[in-house]
């Protein structure tokens, strides 16, 4: 293709070439708006909530009713097959013993013969405590960064995706669809997601242009249009109804400054440094 038909493609397609900037710009505010501004997690990692006492494998949490430090117990255990596979699991329960977070992980070797990191999943058992989510994902990327892991895969469900952003994790162009008009995109969303009872300002395709051609980032669409719906649901109802948020679920990862940002954060904050547990050795 020359240059000027090059050129009249472009000019056809005017409406897609304005969702292309609406699209770069929507990222750029998804990363903005969102990304490690969490009240929460920059309290957690300050001084007031280090654990300094002797026992061993305790850490600190906040008590959602006075919003002081209270201490939490911290478990592991690790299943390993074979030399390329590992499972960790990690267990947090309170000072009477009740369990109020759980999470697991695995480390696998890839088709290149290096270690990396697949999605696992977390579960958050109390109402009477704050950050045991942020805890265990400390853990978790701590965990990946002591291995020399570059990069932290998550299956984001809608109702989880405005924590996942708050605490570095960001969705990557993976599925791309060839588009021909700006029409077919609503009726994508509409077909696939099932987004139909959305309100029209929630829609957030995000499109990409490559070689004069215009694609659907489905991931990333995903991902955008179901942070606009949490947050919304956020705002509307304090929070109370964010659990039942439904719908697709977006593939999000912790790599690049983000993990950057985790390093310098745990450079002061260790947990595992700290904790008297034999954690399992991969060569």
């Amino acid at each position: 293709m020359n240059v000027v038909s090059k050129k009249l493609r472009r000019l056809t397609h005017p409406q897609l070439r304005s969702l292309v900037k609406k699209s770069e710009q929507k990222m750029v505010q998804y990363r903005a708006e969102n990304v490690f501004k969490s009240s929460l997690l920059n309290e957690l990692m300050t001084d007031k909530f280090e654990y300094k006492g002797a026992e061993p494998n305790k850490i600190l949490v906040k008590d959602a009713q006075t919003n002081e430090p209270v201490e939490v117990n911290v478990e592991h255990e690790a299943a390993t097959i074979g030399d390329s596979f590992v499972r960790e699991f990690w267990t947090i329960t309170d000072k009477d013993g009740n369990l109020v977070g759980s999470k697991f992980y695995d480390i696998e070797k890839n088709s290149d013969n290096n270690w990396v990191m697949k999605a696992g999943s977390m579960s958050n058992y109390s109402s009477n405590l704050k950050g045991i989510g942020i805890r265990l994902d400390q853990i978790h990327i701590e965990r990946a960064i002591q291995l020399g892991i570059k990069e932290i895969p998550r299956n984001s469900f809608p109702a989880s995706t405005l924590y996942h952003a708050k605490v570095g994790f960001l969705p990557k162009e993976q599925e791309l669809i060839k588009v021909r008009s700006a029409s077919f995109l609503k009726d994508f969303l509409e077909e696939a997601f099932m987004f139909r009872e959305l309100e029209d300002d929630l829609y957030e395709p995000i499109v990409v242009e490559k070689d004069g051609n215009f694609y659907l980032d489905v991931n990333k669409t995903i991902a955008s249009t179901n942070l606009g719906r949490s947050k919304k649901l956020a705002l509307d109802t304090s929070f109370k109804k964010i659990r039942n948020l439904l719908g697709k679920p977006s593939q999000l990862t912790l790599y690049g400054e983000q993990m950057e940002f985790w390093k310098k954060l745990l450079e002061k904050h260790s947990i595992l440094k700290k904790l008297q547990i034999n954690l399992t050795k991969i060569q």
